[in-house]
């Protein structure tokens, strides 16, 4: 729980999770938290650093005054060059 607050981590371990101390260092830890019920690890493979970039690059966009549906657009449009269009699954697929 120390590491936790001191490098403002959120806690994947569930005891500490539940901790009131742990829950009150920051005013957000509480909801971080409960996002990683659903939450993935990043694949470890070779695109993906590049893929990654593509989503950094989407959501500057859309700060930057770009519609969100441009930006996921412009997503989509990279994605296949990054990993080729056989390793894309759309959406609902």
């Amino acid at each position: 729980m120390t590491y936790a607050q001191n490098d403002n981590h959120i806690s994947v371990r569930e005891d500490v999770a539940e901790n009131e101390e742990y829950l009150s260092y920051s005013p957000a830890v509480g909801s971080f938290t409960d996002l990683l019920e659903t939450a993935y690890y990043r694949p470890a493979l070779p695109a993906y650093p590049e893929v990654s970039s593509a989503i950094q690059e989407a959501m500057e966009a859309v700060m930057a005054g770009s519609s969100p549906e441009d930006a996921a657009a412009a997503y989509d449009a990279q994605v296949p060059d990054i990993v080729g269009a056989e390793n894309v699954q759309e959406a609902g697929a």
